[in-house]
């Protein structure tokens, strides 16, 4: 007899494919995977990031990248509702600003991933964070999003 994936605090239960999905059905990330820049500054989104990332698209293979003290890669999904749960908290004029600049960052940042999973990291944000081909990168998924880091040998 085949044993069920325990539900964890909250209602959350593991996939079969390691991610998680909490009670409602929603597909997290999880699990931290090792990839590289080619020459032309693309690297691969491992098989269950994309899978998620398919779950929560709109329009097909798109993905945001936001800047943080990390890359950070968020389905559309995903960033709609963490510009959803910002807005509320940035109500005054300053705000508005805020958002306005969030919005620029992320439509500069929107991307498209091929079918293989290869996707190129706009450059934008391969000049802040320094990255280049070659380099080696770890994905590590952080629920609603994944934040991609250089490895550090």
């Amino acid at each position: 007899m085949r044993s069920a994936p325990l539900p964890r605090p909250g209602g959350d239960a593991r996939r079969a494919d390691g991610g998680m999905c909490n009670s409602a059905g929603e597909c997290m990330f999880t699990g931290t995977y090792i990839s590289e820049l080619d020459n032309k500054e693309r690297f691969v989104v491992p098989k269950p990031f994309r899978e998620i990332l398919a779950r929560n698209a709109e329009e097909d293979r798109a993905i945001f990248f936001a800047a943080a003290q990390t890359l950070r890669v968020y389905s559309q999904k995903g960033v709609r509702e963490y510009v959803a749960k910002l807005e509320p908290q940035l109500a005054g004029t300053n705000g508005k600003v805020v958002m306005g600049l969030l919005r620029a960052t992320l439509s500069a940042g929107l991307a498209f991933y091929s079918g293989s999973g290869r996707v190129v990291i706009p450059e934008l944000f391969t000049n802040r964070y320094g990255l280049s081909p070659g380099m080696r990168l770890t994905l590590r998924g952080c629920d609603e999003f994944f934040e991609i880091t250089p490895l550090r040998d």
